[in-house]
């Protein structure tokens, strides 16, 4: 925009120039690239990951699943859990009604099985199963998390080996193992050393503070594990936070048991880190707050769009009124013609039927006027061309009108006419 002002012979000039437009299109810039990092977040995850329906097939499947299924991510899409991995279908399926029931998430499953990667291997997984929500909250898919423990299962297993047996699985676990007798750290592999930063000469000194590897929330968890231990009874598997040398968080779980150690009662823990499952599930929650958002402004649009056309439709219909004319779309298959809401008052009366197939409209046309509007149907018909024709036509008070047709083809396929649309 452009304004201009003089005075005294002098002239100034201002330009405005709208924004609007590079605006929104750094805005949609910004949204792309949040989607492609959560994209890439999502198929490389080391967790896998999906996506089911309400009849639970796989929409979203990312390279670590169907790794772990021993199916290729694309031979997923579109099929149920039952036909990729039967095995699990019963237990898998009746968490998926769990979920649609209450549309609460479900956490900490643990499924035990074979699929198509490892035949003959009973392999066990944890998984979480969240509840995909639109507007009112219905659920209209599940996100399902998995993850591999059967070392960790394997682990835990290791109670019933010998002592040098379990040393060497220990040794050679992905998880953290530590057995702690009276309060101390009397054995504790390579992973603790690793993972916390602690070494291992540390771990056994025994002025070793064990309860400084956790950190403050979890503290009262660990506490009433080990009371519970120490009374002679067995706890469940829980979540907690630890705390590296260096004061990095891991989030973890934890199992322990009892066991005899050197002649003694001892606790056997299995730490498994999960940070990065935590990573994938923000992930997923910020995919779905993004599919939520998408799906209510698109919302909005439609509805502004059906605003606009019912405001479309009273103004034509106010101008069909007022100029004594009908709208009608004529369908070449069946013959038939639909006509505006307005036809009755330009017939004259509420029996519109005659009207409302081309052989029945001629029967009402002035027999002087027939022949025309036959050629002109018949042009219509053969050649795609566009309809006009002047006739007379019986209205339903009995008297006839001077009626202009004209119409033209709006729908075409393979070079024939199928609709008609015009005004009368």
């Amino acid at each position: 925009m452009e304004a201009r002002a003089g005075a005294s012979g002098r002239e100034c000039r201002v330009v405005l120039t709208d924004l609007t437009g590079c605006k929104r299109a750094e805005e949609a810039l910004r949204q792309s690239e949040q989607l492609a990092q959560i994209e890439s977040i999502y198929q490389n995850a080391p967790l896998g990951l999906c996506l089911l329906d309400r009849e639970f097939r796989y929409l979203r499947v990312n390279e670590a699943l169907a790794a772990l299924n021993g199916v290729p991510a694309e031979k997923h899409l579109g099929r149920t859990v039952r036909e990729v991995v039967p095995h699990m279908a019963d237990r898998t399926e009746a968490i998926c009604r769990q979920v649609l029931a209450t549309g609460q998430p479900v956490l900490n499953v643990e499924l035990t099985g074979q699929t198509a990667a490892q035949p003959d291997l009973a392999r066990t997984w944890a998984t979480s199963w969240s509840p995909v929500k639109v507007a009112h909250g219905r659920v209209i898919g599940i996100n399902v998390i998995v993850q591999e423990v059967t070392e960790h299962k394997r682990a835990e297993q290791a109670l019933l080996m010998s002592e040098e047996r379990f040393r060497n699985l220990s040794e050679h676990s992905p998880n953290m193992i530590f057995i702690n007798q009276k309060g101390r750290v009397v054995y504790a592999n390579h992973e603790c050393s690793k993972i916390t930063g602690y070494s291992r000469e540390a771990f056994l000194s025994p002025t070793f503070d064990s309860m400084a590897l956790i950190a403050p929330e979890s503290l009262s968890l660990v506490h009433d594990s080990f009371r519970q231990h120490l009374s002679g009874q067995e706890t469940p598997s829980y979540e907690c936070s630890l705390l590296t040398k260096g004061g990095r968080r891991i989030h973890s779980i934890i199992t322990t048991k009892l066991i005899d150690y050197e002649g003694e009662k001892a606790i056997l823990g299995i730490v498994t880190d999960i940070s990065r499952r935590e990573t994938a599930e923000e992930a997923l929650r910020q995919a779905h707050d993004t599919l939520e958002r998408r799906v209510e402004e698109r919302t909005a649009e439609l509805a502004a769009v059906n605003v606009a056309l019912r405001e479309g439709d009273a103004r034509l219909r106010m101008a069909l009124d007022a100029a004594g004319m009908v709208a009608w779309e004529w369908d070449l298959a069946s013959d038939t013609i639909h006509y505006s809401d307005n036809l009755p008052a330009v017939a004259r009366g509420e029996e519109t039927a005659p009207y409302c197939s081309v052989n029945t409209l001629i029967q009402q046309v002035h027999p002087d006027d027939q022949k025309a509007l036959a050629q002109a149907v018949q042009r219509t018909r053969a050649e795609g061309c566009a309809f006009k024709c002047e006739y007379r036509v019986r209205m339903l008070d009995g008297a006839y009108h001077w009626i202009l047709g004209q119409g033209r083809s709006l729908v075409v396929i393979e070079g024939q006419p199928v609709k008609v649309m015009g005004i009368s």
